[in-house]
């Protein structure tokens, strides 16, 4: 190693910068972040709102009534003709809009925080002659960067060391095939051989590189720049956007009817009378059809399910953060609904189900047995293949080589003297389908391989033994002591590593895993939630099944013995892909699997129609994380492709955060269910009350303005609402939610119609028959004008905005034995938001006294605090009608 030179930096590569050049070059040429793509400006986003058909139509219907009463006013003469119902509209449209952009401007805001959070990669860099770790995005040009097999490139620049490196640069250049690179000397000649961009993914082998570009001066940085994102349709947004526009051709439908029908009513009543005129003649009829149209534009209004994209989007992006604080960080969009539909999780052992806090605590040395704090010494020829066939330092790197490190530096080796002792020749790193690693190093003019891995893999490559006394032996004399040793070790659920020296076995190495203590509990939880848990392990089957036990996969003596429970990869190998899908639901535990069984396990379980939670750390993992239904990778211990490939990174690698993930995904589901009962129940409400009462002699139950508020005050709000509402743990014991399920459920459907029926039934009823019990002095009667009946509408209007006040609690219970009051006092967020619900209305109605503008708008006028009391007395009632609903109601659950 020596200095280089980098324009002005000079970096020593065997030292790395120091503190004062990071800062140096920091200045000089940036450091390692992506400026994000440019966003509209502000004031465009919020024109966007208003390409909206539903507001287009608004905005129509608010010009054509400021044309006709702009003719009536000003060409007429009529003293009766007022813009306030053009006002009104044009007032409620502005509200909706806003309301719409600084929700959706919240949560775009929330998604970027979170697209932050999730491209935070730590890398391994040499400063002050130390290995550290620091983020992605504080790297800087002239850092040492060493990479290894399933490590991303986390900038550009040139190899100054490789051993077997191949680079995947098919995101770059399209190449099928991984492209080895090559090591210069002089960084000056840079080439394709030498060269290393970020973005690219390491295939195989291990390397040490220096940075030349970071940030947008980088390949991808200059391509990112000319990428525009778009944005991800999920399968959920895609069910729902079906029922938004089946609920919106049913409205458009009801329009188009009540229009023509309503049409056809005012050319029947009108009556010309030519000798005033033919514009005033005509204008009784074309004050009918404007009428007509205003009424099927509130019909358009009610029935557009408008809350409805703005609740998912709220409830991904507060699902999201949410996770994203239980350590499980979503990375794509969908998984944060599919994961709550999970029947089975294919589950890791190390690091997922055990702590990964890997401890050497017994050796076969020596052709003998011994715990850890009864060795002695260790032969100098295991220090030399451990030190020397290691990439790991101490405390950063593999697990288990850490854990092998930590055992030389307890006896009193240093394994750093004899790391560099020799001479490379060639290496082979360790992965998931060799299941060993090697390095030949030339060690007194002769070629010498150490070799470490799996004990079936290293074992029969050797022909001698080490013994106690420094021979070397033959391996036959010793092999009884060998499969005893083994037979304790894998049944101590330890993991068993053997370390050779040519054709020699030094050792067997005992490394314990400790089980995570949550993993039990969480198991059982699985079970109770109809989720089938399967541990695939590349450990051999004694330790796997011992794991198994202890974490509650085997539940009982039989499941525990039974050889259909629990196979090797060989066994998985004899199976037949028919075989395979009668079989596989009662597999419990792989033992020795690769990646490749990996994914024929996930393409199997799909056969049999489960949906499949995938974990995986490794490189060759990818396939199978990627064909998963949710792909979930390892925070820690997990290499960037396998990250690449997942949707779902457990940051603490932890098997409990995967249920925490299935318990919020259900959760999202069930807020969305709860507000489309919400939702659907107002609009056939209201849908109701604007088609019918035209035809049975009510002009006009609700005004446009007064839908326009129903829409922002109920819509907007529940939606801000029931997406806060917590998990419950009865959540969890039920089953999954079938993935082709309708998100429109029997019970849902039956309960929608019967509560709008009761509150429909009431409306009218105190409509019609109220005036005494509200000691209204002016009765409404059929086919007069509303307008002189303001205070019976101002009750009809506020009793219809109470009764949804009640129905945003009742529907936080979907199924038969849940409290809709459960947990409320803990949710303060929504006690605000329906407390602010009813501030508001209350405000609207009770200010048109001070303010009589509002009250023209609105078609409002201030109340009695008895009749408060009456609204609020009569609208609770839907609490109780819902509880006897879902009692009798023999669809729930």
């Amino acid at each position: 190693m020596s200095n280089i030179a980098i324009e002005s930096l000079t970096v020593n590569t065997a030292h790395g910068l120091t503190d004062e050049q990071v800062k140096q070059s920091a200045v000089q040429y940036g450091r390692n972040v992506l400026t994000p793509p440019e966003r509209d400006p502000l004031w465009k986003q919020f024109l966007e709102k208003f390409n909206d058909p539903t507001i287009i139509i608004l905005l129509i219907a608010a010009a054509v009534s400021i044309a006709m009463t702009t003719l009536e006013m000003f060409v007429l003469h009529m003293e009766e003709a007022s813009y306030v119902d053009s006002i009104g509209i044009f007032l409620a449209v502005a509200l909706a809009t806003l309301c719409g952009f600084f929700s959706e401007l919240k949560s775009a805001r929330e998604f970027e925080l979170l697209n932050k959070t999730k491209d935070d990669i730590p890398i391994k860099v040499l400063r002050n002659g130390k290995i550290a770790e620091v983020s992605i995005n504080d790297l800087v040009v002239g850092d040492i960067v060493q990479l290894a097999l399933g490590d991303k490139v986390p900038a550009d620049g040139t190899m100054l060391y490789t051993m077997n490196f191949y680079i995947d640069q098919s995101v770059m250049t399209g190449e099928s095939m991984p492209v080895e690179k090559t090591a210069n000397a002089d960084i000056s000649d840079v080439n394709d051989d030498n060269s290393v961009f970020r973005g690219t993914m390491v295939s195989d082998g291990h390397g040490t590189f220096v940075i030349t570009k970071v940030g947008d001066n980088t390949r991808y940085g200059q391509i990112a720049a000319n990428l525009v994102g778009s944005d991800e349709d999920t399968p959920l947004k895609q069910k729902l956007t079906v029922l938004a526009n089946y609920i919106s051709y049913v409205g458009m439908t009801a329009a188009g009817l009540i229009f023509t029908v309503m049409s056809i009513f005012a050319y029947f009543r009108w009556t010309p009378v030519w000798e005033n005129g033919t514009l005033e003649a005509i204008l009784p009829l074309l004050e009918g059809i404007l009428m007509a149209f205003v009424i099927a534009v509130t019909v358009v209004v009610v029935a557009v399910p408008e809350g409805l994209p703005m609740m998912v989007s709220l409830s991904l992006a507060l699902n999201m953060m949410k996770m994203a604080k239980e350590n499980c960080l979503i990375r794509k969009l969908e998984a944060s609904e599919t994961i709550g539909s999970a029947t089975v999780i294919c589950s890791d052992k190390t690091g997922t189900l055990t702590q990964n806090k890997m401890t050497v605590t017994w050796t076969f040395i020596g052709g003998k047995t011994s715990e850890l704090q009864s060795l002695d010494s260790v032969p100098v020829q295991l220090i030399e293949s451990i030190s020397i066939n290691t990439n790991s330092q101490i405390n950063i790197g593999n697990p288990t080589e850490c854990a092998m490190l930590r055992f030389l530096a307890d006896k009193g080796a240093d394994y750093a003297q004899h790391r560099e002792k020799y001479k490379r020749i060639n290496e082979v790193s360790h992965n998931s389908e060799r299941k060993m690693s090697s390095v030949e190093v030339e060690k007194d003019g002769k070629s010498v391989v150490f070799a470490k891995g799996a004990s079936e893999k290293i074992i029969p490559l050797c022909k001698n033994i080490l013994a106690d006394n420094g021979n070397v032996n033959p391996i036959t004399d010793y092999q009884p002591q060998i499969d005893e040793a083994l037979i304790y070790a894998t049944s101590q659920a330890l993991r068993v590593i053997a370390v050779s020296q040519d054709d020699t076995l030094l050792a067997l190495i005992g490394i314990s895993d400790p089980m995570r203590a949550e993993v039990p509990d969480a198991v059982n939880v699985c079970h109770s939630a109809g989720v089938d848990v399967k541990m695939i392990t590349g450990d051999a089957k004694p330790t796997a099944v011992a794991i198994a036990k202890t974490a509650g996969i085997l539940t009982d003596d039989a499941n525990r013995q039974c050889e259909e429970y629990i196979w090797t990869s060989e066994e998985l190998a004899d199976i037949g892909d028919d075989e395979l899908v009668e079989k596989i639901p009662k597999l419990k535990v792989l033992a020795r699997a690769t990646p490749m069984d990996k994914l024929r396990l996930v393409k199997a379980l799909h056969k049999t129609g489960a949906v499949v939670a995938m974990t995986g750390d490794g490189t060759n993992d990818a396939p199978a994380l990627k064909h998963a239904d949710v792909g979930i990778s390892m925070g820690i211990t997990g290499t960037e492709v396998a990250k690449e490939a997942s949707k779902i990174v457990l940051v603490d690698d932890n098997f409990k955060t995967i249920v925490t993930g299935i318990w919020w995904g259900r959760t999202l589901y069930n807020n969305i269910q709860k507000f489309l009962q919400f939702q659907l129940s107002v609009n056939v409400v209201a849908l109701t009350c604007a088609f019918f009462g035209p035809l049975f002699g009510i002009s006009l139950p609700l005004t446009v303005p007064q839908l326009l508020w129903i829409n922002i005050i109920m819509d907007t709000f529940a939606a801000l609402a029931l997406s806060t509402d917590p998990p419950r743990a009865d959540s969890m014991k039920r089953k999954p939610i079938p993935r082709d399920a309708s998100i429109i459920t029997g019970s849902m459907g039956i309960t929608i119609l019967m509560i709008s029926l009761y509150q429909i039934v009431i409306l009218f009823a105190v409509l019609m028959f109220g005036a005494g019990l509200f000691g209204i002095e002016k009765p409404f009667v059929l086919g007069e004008d509303p307008k002189n009946y303001i205070e019976s509408f101002t009750v009809f209007f506020t009793l219809f905005v109470a009764f949804q006040f009640w129905n945003i609690i009742n529907c936080r219970a979907l199924h038969k034995n849940e409290n809709p009051f459960s947990m409320i006092l803990k949710n303060k967020l929504f006690l605000m938001i329906i407390g602010l619900i009813g501030v508001v209305q209350v405000g609207l109605v009770q200010i048109s006294g001070i303010f009589p503008p509002v009250g023209q708008i609105f078609r409002v006028q201030p109340l009695s605090a008895r009749e408060w009391l009456i609204i609020a007395g009569i609208s609770i009632t839907i609490i109780p009608f819902a509880w006897v609903m879902r009692m009798v109601n023999r669809a729930y659950d």
